[in-house]
């Protein structure tokens, strides 16, 4: 399987800088080794500058290293954050309101470290959906979302500016997202919503969503794909099906795109033997000359193209 596009570059230049970091020189900020890291929550590749920032909550900070795993900076924050998104001068820092005007992101300076504008404020801490909050599609065209909230939005050296309102029609929350009773009506009551998992290419969109039902704590999991071509939905809650070459259905969500290819994975510690089987006597791992699945190997990618825009 080729691996190509700049995301799957992005592993593994990842990869690469755990597994053969270089600890930076005494006359640095601070000598450090990805080893001594705590807890990396979120990661960000600066294709432009060829860097790799961590945000680390364990030191407080966003660490930047070069591809070949150098040393570059440390920038200190003063809060907790879940993912994040660097500006010229700034942080975009999704904090899920553990600040003191309760706003779900800000946008903290990065000398100062004080927050210089709020967003999406609630009145309580609501629980954590983890996603891919933001999501850079070009150098300069930022989206970001917000589980909790209908509306896709880009974003801008200040702030957010809204792109598209995801419409559930009678299936939506009702209660705005700042009421004092919003945390109770999603603990019990059916709605659709959790946007997550969203990927943008040209006009197509792809994004995953939930529906809640209600207080037996069931919930479904949804995928679409919008056309922003035609304006055309198409909404499953199933995965792309596969065919000979890897004869494995259904498919989780996706977990990247990369220049007009759709990323999957498949986790093997969660197959049964005889779907293990099926993967090694598939057409591409005949291609491969010592390839073999078992259920202890690391999630496979999956790849696809996207070849037409007619669906």
């Amino acid at each position: 399987m080729a691996m190509k596009g700049s995301k799957l570059s992005a592993l593994i230049l990842v990869f690469s800088l755990f597994y053969n970091c270089k600890s930076p020189s005494r006359e640095q900020q601070e000598r450090m080794t990805i080893k001594q890291y705590l807890d990396v929550e979120d990661i960000y590749i600066d294709y432009k500058k060829r860097h790799i920032l961590l945000l680390d909550n364990g030191k407080n900070a966003v660490i930047t290293y070069d591809i070949d795993g150098h040393f570059v900076c440390i920038d200190k924050i003063s809060y907790y954050a879940y993912a994040f998104y660097p500006m010229a001068d700034k942080y975009f820092l999704l904090n899920y309101a553990q600040n003191k005007l309760k706003n779900n992101l800000i946008l903290v300076d990065k000398e100062t470290q004080e927050i210089t504008n709020g967003f999406l404020p609630t009145q309580m801490n609501l629980p954590v959906i983890n996603s891919n909050n933001f999501f850079e599609e070009t150098i300069g065209k930022v989206f970001f979302h917000f589980p909790y909230n209908d509306m896709i939005y880009k974003l801008n050296n200040d702030g957010l500016k809204a792109y598209l309102e995801i419409d559930f029609g009678k299936y939506k929350n009702p209660i705005n997202m700042q009421s004092a009773n919003f945390f109770d009506f999603i603990k019990t009551q059916e709605y659709v919503g959790g946007i997550h998992a969203f990927y943008a290419y040209r006009e197509h969109l792809f994004f995953s969503f939930y529906k809640y039902n209600g207080t037996d704590r069931k919930i479904d999991l949804y995928h679409s794909y919008v056309s922003m071509s035609n304006q055309k939905a198409i909404v499953y809650n199933y995965g792309l099906k596969h065919n000979e070459k890897l004869p494995i259905s259904p498919l989780p969500e996706i977990i990247g795109l990369s220049e007009g290819t759709l990323i999957y994975q498949i986790n093997p510690n969660i197959l049964e033997e005889n779907l293990i089987e099926k993967i090694n006597r598939s057409e591409l791992i005949k291609d491969s000359d010592s390839l073999v699945v078992s259920s202890e190997d690391n999630p496979i990618l999956v790849l696809y193209e996207l070849i037409s825009n007619r669906y």
